[in-house]
């Protein structure tokens, strides 16, 4: 007979793969990250909420890095509920293009303050609820590399899943891109060791 967190879990699974296959342009395993845009691109008339955006910036590795952990902070409970009530996150460029690997493409502010913040936000005010994935308590970045305006990572985050009695690592690649104003304006993340994440979940519940 199976238990019923996992006949629920294994039905958000089926949810989940629904939309990632309503999807066909995504790819099925790895994302190529996309070109860098150059800032004037960004928002219309080369203006964001009233600023104008200069030429394509020139970070020092130590301030990529700095931005790249102020993300990662606001990424993390409580934080993130205060970002998913702004609806537009002010870390977020206006026109900010965002890919997952194990989701879909996500394009403007709203939509990715939505994805990033508000997602997880839920999660931690629904603590019973089942999900793939838990509230990010923690993180750790393991591999950095950084250019003008471009970064590379690999961070290890933790993620609680009060349900299940459960905290696991996920570690997840991303490059990122930045404007002048050190608003992020694409990012592209890979979920890495995916299967053992829903071996490690189904098994739990």
């Amino acid at each position: 007979m199976i238990m019923p967190n996992v006949c629920i879990l294994l039905a958000s699974i089926f949810a989940f793969t629904l939309a990632v296959s309503a999807n066909p342009s995504k790819p099925s395993v790895r994302v190529v990250p996309m070109a860098p845009i150059n800032n004037n691109t960004i928002c219309n008339n080369t203006i964001c909420n009233n600023t104008i955006i200069t030429n394509t910036p020139h970070f020092t590795y130590d301030e990529l890095y700095k931005l790249l952990t102020n993300f990662w902070d606001n990424f993390l409970y409580p934080a993130d509920g205060a970002q998913a009530k702004s609806i537009n996150s002010t870390l977020l460029s206006e026109n900010v293009q965002g890919r997952m690997d194990a989701t879909r493409t996500f394009d403007g502010r709203e939509l990715n303050t939505e994805y990033l913040f508000g997602l997880f936000a839920n999660l931690a005010a629904t603590p019973s609820s089942i999900s793939l994935l838990g509230v990010p308590i923690s993180y750790e970045v393991l591999k950095f590399a950084a250019n003008d305006y471009i970064s590379s990572a690999s961070t290890r985050v933790m993620f609680n899943m009060t349900s299940l009695n459960l905290i696991v690592p996920i570690e997840i690649e991303t490059w990122t891109t930045w404007n002048s104003l050190g608003q992020m304006t694409q990012y592209d993340g890979i979920f890495k060791y995916w299967q053992w994440l829903l071996d490690t979940v189904i098994e739990a519940a």
